[in-house]
């Protein structure tokens, strides 16, 4: 038994996620091959994945935890201090690896997919992460824990896994063993270029935070065995990936302006946001008939631009 919604001072964790979007797409349907593919009204291609606003919800603290705990651990003092505390404690990073999981596997645990059903991405970030911690002797099960939720925050937020794999289209897998910590301060500064200050702050915290792993030759070693083995195509843009970036305008993907991305796209079918009218009665059908919700309330469509919202106007008329 739950107690009713309107006991409660403010909006339930989904109802915050749902209302931060007033457009709505409708899913056509779902399919459960080479991860989930969720197909959208009037779209080209299915979207990798699909987060439900609950799942969003819980990702979204998980996530701010690791990436403002990244944050303060690159402030000078505390970083210097770090460094101190791992040449005198051996298991510093077991022990920090072991504070986050302690938090975060509570939060997230419950939404974490098979790896049969994750995006490529997501899955093979999650396989390097697990290879990588084993190797400089993390435990087993603290690695799954934390290669699972790291690759999860990945899974289910399309902005930070689409800019992920915006760099790593950028290099190869070569170049990451050969010269990786020159290839990352290489990305890392190419991202400063393509993305706000605000998110490049935090990409540019964990690439310090690596980069100053890898000065140390068991961790290089580590990195440079976990890449071996791995689908280094899946973890970059594809035909899919390239439609749906050429749809959004918080990063500058490819090195381009977002109109120009978006004349990539033309002469393809674009995903086209539900009238109200019709959205009201999908939603009166849907609560008569008790069937599944099937709508993305956020897909990032580019509604500022004048090349869709020219289409878009044509579509609703």
């Amino acid at each position: 038994m739950s107690l009713p919604k309107h006991l409660f001072e403010n909006l339930s964790g989904e109802q915050q996620v749902a209302s931060e979007s007033n457009v709505q797409y409708l899913v056509e349907k779902v399919e459960y091959q080479n991860g989930i593919q969720t197909f959208i009204k009037g779209a080209e291609y299915p979207q990798k994945g699909m987060a439900q606003a609950e799942t969003i919800f819980f990702v979204n603290i998980s996530k701010r935890i690791l990436a403002e705990g990244l944050k303060l651990a690159c402030t000078p003092s505390i970083l210097f201090g770090l460094v101190i505390y791992h040449i005198t404690d051996k298991h510093s990073i077991s022990k920090g690896i072991d504070l986050y999981n302690s938090i975060l596997w509570k939060i997230i645990s419950p939404y974490i997919l098979k790896k049969e059903y994750m995006t490529g991405h997501a899955r093979e970030m999650r396989s390097f992460t697990y290879n990588f911690l084993k190797e400089i002797g993390i435990h087993e099960y603290q690695a799954y824990q934390f290669s699972s939720i790291f690759s999860h925050f990945l899974e289910y937020d399309n902005a930070y896994r689409y800019r992920l794999q915006d760099l790593l289209s950028e290099t190869t897998k070569e170049k990451l063993y050969h010269s990786p910590i020159k290839e990352i301060k290489r990305l890392v500064a190419l991202n400063k270029k393509r993305d706000s200050e605000c998110v490049s702050s935090k990409i540019k915290a964990g690439g310090i935070l690596l980069s100053l792993l890898l000065c140390i030759p068991k961790y290089r070693n580590a990195f440079k065995e976990s890449l071996i083995n791995l689908e280094f195509k899946d973890l970059q843009f594809d035909k899919v990936d390239l439609y749906w970036i050429c749809m959004r305008t918080d990063y500058l993907f490819l090195g381009e302006e977002a109109d120009v991305r978006a004349k990539r796209n033309e002469g393809k079918s674009m995903p086209i946001p539900m009238p109200q009218a019709e959205f009201d009665e999908y939603m009166k059908n849907i609560q008569k008939e008790n069937n599944e919700l099937l709508i993305l309330k956020s897909i990032d469509v580019l509604l500022e631009s004048e090349y869709y919202k020219k289409i878009i106007k044509e579509k609703l008329k």
